[in-house]
């Protein structure tokens, strides 16, 4: 029996459980911070807090983080990363043999990614993306749903792409930048900026 234990219970937590479900794992419990031990979500149930994890991580055959925050996401995964972190790739997702998938990473449903990109440890690939050839999106980084990236476009570490979002080929955006809901972007994009509209500018602070 393969079994799987999530962390966050939220819902990304629930999406994740779902996909996880598709996968094969026939035991999946939640440890979230926020919930009630014994909580019932579904047909899973909260199994304790995270730190209880840590006493029962052998327990499970893989584990998985689930939180929509990057940063936040990439701490637990961290602090988590001596344990069995798994990889979830739904079964209706497109992903070329080419293609490379890093740890902790989700591919949502209907997602699409194409020949030679490559994908980090601790991505969101979320519902209906689609990731064309050659493209590299860094570590913890989430792609939102809609999303659609052309050819060879570099996205770098702890982004947020917003959903239905278009990003022309060849461009590069840079660590920690959020590009906006709908947004064309057709220039690269440099870090730690917020950038939205079509065409996409930087958001003044």
């Amino acid at each position: 029996m393969k079994s799987l234990a999530i962390i966050g219970a939220g819902g990304h937590g629930k999406v994740v459980a779902d996909i996880a479900s598709e996968c094969g794992f026939t035991l999946i419990d939640f440890f979230d911070d926020g919930k009630q031990p014994g909580q019932k979500i579904g047909a899973w149930e909260v199994s304790g807090t995270v730190d209880d994890l840590e006493r029962k991580y052998s327990d499970y055959t893989g584990i998985f983080v689930a939180i929509g925050h990057n940063e936040t996401r990439a701490n637990l995964m961290k602090r988590f990363a001596y344990t069995k972190l798994v990889t979830l790739i739904h079964p209706s997702s497109v992903v070329s043999t080419s293609a490379q998938i890093g740890t902790g990473t989700v591919v949502m449903p209907r997602a699409v990614i194409n020949a030679f990109s490559a994908v980090g440890n601790g991505v969101i690939i979320n519902t209906a993306t689609v990731i064309e050839h050659d493209c590299h999106i860094g570590d913890y980084s989430h792609i939102s749903p809609g999303a659609v990236l052309s050819g060879t476009v570099h996205i770098g570490q702890y982004c947020w792409l917003g959903a239905n979002c278009s990003i022309k080929q060849n461009i590069t955006i840079g660590t920690g930048a959020v590009v906006g809901i709908g947004s064309v972007v057709i220039r690269d994009v440099r870090a730690s900026v917020t950038v939205i509209g079509s065409p996409a500018t930087e958001l003044k602070k």
